[in-house]
This record gives structure tokens, sequence and C-alpha cells, in this order.
């Protein structure tokens, strides 16, 4: 049965944007939606800079594919993990047996004489140093290419130094030290600066002391030079 256009709802549907018919469902404007949705569109892009989560997941499945190199990596910690069980028993009975893994003499983390002294500070530095091997071993074995194994070194490195125990106060013997000895101090100095930087460094620890430079007293800005060209 046909029906007789309504003038008047026709018009209302024309001022509000609608087609006229019955349907109360709001019009979506496309350059609306992706103007709003576009900030977010990279989020992942932009809390993974480097891309390193793609590399991981190349690193997985290439893991997953060969077990067998897995299992040797898994032996040898094991047995490393048992090494520095039975060399915090030696030292507690006042033997020290020379270590399979060392620290880098550059590593400035373990200069502390308690790492290598005190039975509990040598387990636990041992133990870092045979996970931290862990971990490259597993890189080094995946196969991948070079620039996707130097990035999954990069990325793994990371969560392999943030986990040191030396990033933790009851594993530190040095700041557990200079706590006793400044009563405290040390520890409200610590907290101060970890508000100091969550506020107005985004949440990152700083590197050096920003005031400790100014402009004509201790930082040059005088006009550069091209003192050689190729």
């Amino acid at each position: 049965m046909a029906t007789t256009p309504d003038p008047q709802r026709e018009a209302a549907a024309k001022q509000n944007g609608s087609s006229g018919s019955d349907s109360d469902e709001t019009p979506i404007n496309g350059n609306g939606t992706a103007a709003a949705v576009g900030p977010e569109a990279d989020l992942f892009a932009r809390q993974d800079p480097l891309s390193l989560i793609p590399t991981m997941r190349k690193l997985g499945a290439a893991l997953a594919a060969n077990p067998a190199a897995v299992w040797e990596a898994g032996t040898r910690l094991s047995g490393r993990l048992a090494a520095s069980t039975a060399g915090m028993m030696a030292r507690a009975l006042g033997v020290k047996p020379q270590p399979e893994l060392q620290p880098d003499p550059k590593d400035r983390r373990f200069k502390d004489p308690a790492w290598d002294e005190n039975p509990v500070f040598f387990a636990e530095r041992q133990a870092y140093l045979a996970w931290a091997r862990f971990v490259h071993e597993l890189v080094t074995t995946a196969g991948l290419d070079r620039k996707d194994a130097d990035k999954a070194a990069f990325g793994l490195g990371l969560i392999v130094d943030a986990l040191a125990p030396t990033n933790f106060l009851l594993s530190n013997p040095t700041a557990l030290r200079n706590a006793q000895e400044t009563k405290g101090l040390s520890l409200l100095k610590g907290l101060r600066n970890f508000i100091d930087d969550a506020l107005h460094n985004d949440g990152m620890p700083r590197q050096f002391d920003q005031h400790a430079y100014a402009v004509g007293r201790n930082l040059g800005m005088t006009p550069g030079k091209v003192v050689y060209r190729n």
C-alpha cells in the first residue's frame, strides 16, 4: 500500500541531517572518527619505537623450533646455579674457589668486596651472571639474522640489567652499608630523587645533575666552526 510523503517530516529530517527514515541511529562521520582515534592508532608503535616485539616473536618461534638448543642451554644454567650454591657453602666454610663466571672488569655494579666475600651476596651475583649467560646463549643459538639477533640481545639485555641485584635494596650490599652509615638518610635521598624523577623527568632516572651546569660558567655556547672537510 502506497503512502503519501509527509512534507513536515521530510523537512525535519533534512534539518537534522537524516535521510527521513524511521531509524534513530546517528550517522557516523568517517573523518571525525579517524580524527578521534588517530592519536591512539599508533599506540603500540610509540610504545615500541625499535620494533622489539616483532623481533621477540621471531626469537620465540626460532627457539620453539629448536628445543634441543633450549634444553642444552637450560642444562648449563642448572649446572651454573648448582655451582653458585656450592660456592656459597664453600665461602661459608672459609674457602674461596674461583667461580666459572666472572663479572666484566668494567662493570662497576659488582665492585664492592662483599660480592665476593659474603656467601649470600656471592650466590646472588653468580645466579644473576648465570641467568644473564643463559639469556645470551638463547639469542646466539636461535639462528636469527644479524639484525634481529642484535635487536633481541638489546631488548633482553634491558630486562637483564633491570633485574640486576644491585637495583634492589636488600640485595645491594653497598646500598645497605650506606643506609646503615647514614642512619637511613641515603634512603630518604633516594626516595626524594625517585619522586622528583616521577614528577619532572617522565619517570625516568636522571643520569646527571641538570643543575650542575650553567652557560658561561662551565658550559660553552660559542658558535661552531668546521675545521676539516673531506
